[in-house]
């Protein structure tokens, strides 16, 4: 015989059945979940293949580039350097010539003078 059952054991075997339920519906979207995570890594994998020889590529001639800046900024400060050099030389040469200027200026005037003073010298003595 079946034993008689109050509201609780009812509410209680009602309870297990949803329990029950949402477990399975639980387990079926995990699965799905599962599945489409799957999906995913393989369709990731298969773009990291298409995708890591051209990243390669990349990353070689970005190594190139910044090798090439800087072979250019190290080239680039010894021009300046040179420059400077080549400025300092230049400024040492205008300053020797304008004291070699003023010393050829000095020896023509001394010239014109002393030729003066000959040419006036029989005048003046006369």
């Amino acid at each position: 015989m079946t034993e008689p059952r109050d509201g609780t054991s009812v509410a209680l075997q009602y309870v297990r059945e949803e329990i029950s339920t949402l477990r399975d519906n639980l387990h079926t979207e995990l699965g799905k979940i599962n599945s489409e995570i799957g999906s995913l890594a393989r369709e990731m994998r298969a773009h990291m293949v298409e995708q890591a020889p051209r990243m390669a590529v990349l990353e070689t001639r970005l190594a190139e580039a910044e090798k090439d800046i800087s072979v250019g900024q190290i080239k680039h400060e010894q021009d300046v350097a040179d420059l400077r050099v080549a400025h300092e030389q230049d400024m040492a040469a205008i300053r020797e010539a304008r004291r070699t200027s003023w010393q050829a200026w000095l020896a023509i005037a001394i010239a014109v003078l002393s030729a003066a003073v000959t040419l006036l010298s029989p005048l003046i003595g006369k």
